[in-house]
């Protein structure tokens, strides 16, 4: 499904059969992780393939369906918060914070946003490319509220990320 919404993307206009068939496979491969589940069995596959689908749904189908795009939003978060994978909860909550900022929401943006820092500040080794991440989007909500002085800082911030992310 993923290499499916890789090759929709490399058309100039992202092609809608392609992307609606990777949805059918994400919706597959989540019906039979959930039926593994119900047997006990939880997997960190499981978390990845409801972030690929929500991030489907937000970057293609968010204009034409936002309700789907925050239903799979809140099962990727579910799915998430139980496998406790600090890298994916951080995806999920990037992925809410795209979707709040989407909608112009501030101040559920600046929640989940918290989240992420909380989640780094636990786990000091995260890649810089995560933190570079969280203040892009940090940068999205002081366009959003039109701070440009928040905007420059967190801008520094991303700067100094991705840097060492090159450095790596």
């Amino acid at each position: 499904a993923l290499f499916l919404v890789k090759s929709a993307e490399q058309k100039s206009r992202a092609d809608p059969k392609l992307l609606k068939t990777a949805e059918s496979y994400y919706l597959k491969a989540i019906n039979l992780f959930e039926k593994e589940q119900k047997k006990g069995t939880l997997n960190a596959s499981y978390g990845r393939t409801c972030l690929n689908l929500s991030s489907l749904y937000l970057y293609h189908f968010f204009e034409s369906q936002p309700e789907k795009t925050l239903f799979y939003l809140n099962k990727a978060e579910q799915a998430c918060l139980k496998i406790n994978v600090p890298v994916q909860l951080m995806v999920m909550y990037g992925q809410q914070a795209q979707f709040y900022t989407n909608l112009g929401d501030i101040i559920n943006t600046e929640k989940v946003l918290q989240k992420i820092e909380l989640i780094i500040t636990q786990n000091p080794t995260v890649n810089s490319r995560y933190r570079a991440l969280l203040y892009k989007n940090y940068m999205d909500l002081a366009e959003l509220k039109n701070d440009f002085t928040a905007y420059r800082k967190y801008f520094v911030q991303y700067d100094k990320a991705v840097s060492m992310m090159i450095e790596k």
